[in-house]
């Protein structure tokens, strides 16, 4: 056989190879993209009623790991195509890298929805608490859920307790958190809103106070009561406004308006803050040197 036959022969069949190489990259990359983009319009098209919103997102997010399954044999044939040195592929745009960043992003993109959207059906059903305070409960959580698992460890439970004002002891706090993980490892959306449901209704207000203390006296509200409640109220230094208005209404001898009381204070304040002022002017005059007196005798002109 003639060596140039055979080298050429050899060529072509390489040729062949690398050509089928592409195509095969081609064909699976394209239908990814295909899949990814048609994934992408799914979720931003979302609308309607919460439960049906979750059910279609659950079925998207069911489809993800067979995807990804899918991207690691596209890899593998990436990997092919490097090995046999073949850099251009006119068959398709995408790169595996392409493919992989793209993928990542319709990734979390469903998994922050879904986790929006349960977040939502938990919040609807907790009637407990205010529209405001959901939702300040709620950016509280996304906030510390650093890896995006809709899911707090203990160290960002710790931390979302403290912005809100609820600090522990490092024994406390491994406490609360074991009791409201369930003894796991992380503290869910769910088990989150219901622990601050559960601080919220501890922390009862003015009117639930009073309330409690009527039904005890069968309507009647005595001033003795009105005193020793708000002590209790002034001892933790958080004297409502609510409250303060309700004595004042009950017991005006006792306890001021909450206008007078404001008036009060500013002026206490201003009055310190003369004091203050005149003390530090005196101070600085008693530092100044003592001024020369001159002795010679002043003139006249007559």
């Amino acid at each position: 056989m003639n060596p140039v036959t055979g080298r050429d022969s050899r060529l072509i069949r390489l040729c062949s190879i690398k050509d089928r190489l592409r195509r095969t990259f081609a064909d699976k990359a394209n239908d990814f993209t295909l899949t990814l983009n048609t994934l992408s319009l799914a979720i931003s098209g979302l609308e309607g009623d919460v439960e049906e919103q979750l059910r279609l997102v659950q079925r998207l997010s069911q489809s993800l790991p067979p995807l990804e399954a899918f991207l690691e044999t596209i890899e593998t044939i990436d990997a092919a195509c490097a090995e046999a040195n073949i850099e251009e592929n006119d068959h398709t745009t995408y790169t595996y890298d392409e493919l992989a960043y793209e993928f990542g992003l319709v990734q979390s993109s469903v998994s922050k929805k879904l986790s929006f959207l349960e977040n939502q059906m938990v919040a609807r059903n907790m009637t407990n608490l205010t529209p405001i305070q959901l939702e300040e409960f709620e950016s509280v959580f996304r906030h510390f859920d650093r890896h995006l698992r809709n899911a707090l460890s203990e160290i960002e439970f710790s931390a979302a307790l403290a912005s809100l004002g609820l600090v522990y002891d490092e024994h406390e706090m491994h406490a609360v958190f074991e009791e409201t993980s369930g003894r796991r490892d992380t503290v869910s959306f769910e088990q989150f809103i219901k622990f601050m449901v559960e601080v919220t209704e501890d922390q009862n207000t003015a009117e639930q106070v009073f309330q409690s203390f009527r039904e005890v006296a069968d309507g009647k509200v005595c001033t003795l009561v009105l005193i020793a409640v708000s002590q209790i109220f002034a001892l933790s230094r958080q004297l409502p406004y609510c409250l303060f208005s309700t004595l004042h209404h009950f017991v005006p001898n006792l306890f001021p308006s909450q206008q007078t009381l404001t008036h009060e204070i500013e002026k206490k304040t201003a009055l310190r803050h003369r004091i203050r002022s005149t003390t530090q002017s005196r101070a600085r005059r008693s530092h100044r040197p003592a001024q020369t007196i001159s002795t010679r005798p002043t003139s006249f002109t007559t």
